[in-house]
């Protein structure tokens, strides 16, 4: 059986190196994800993920 290192090939596509800003509709509710993952929205906060701290 082939280990994981054996059987890896690094992908052909092209990729950016730095992504474009994510664009939302005018409609949308936009709020910042806090420290700890919490984000406030119609007066209730909401617990997310850690990693999302600091993204919209």
């Amino acid at each position: 059986m082939a280990t994981p290192s054996e059987c890896y090939q690094p992908s052909t596509r092209s990729l950016p190196t730095q992504l474009p800003p994510v664009e939302y509709p005018g409609d949308d509710f936009v709020r910042k994800v806090q420290q700890g993952g919490w984000v406030s929205f119609q007066g209730k906060a909401l617990r997310t993920s850690k990693a999302l701290a600091g993204q919209p």
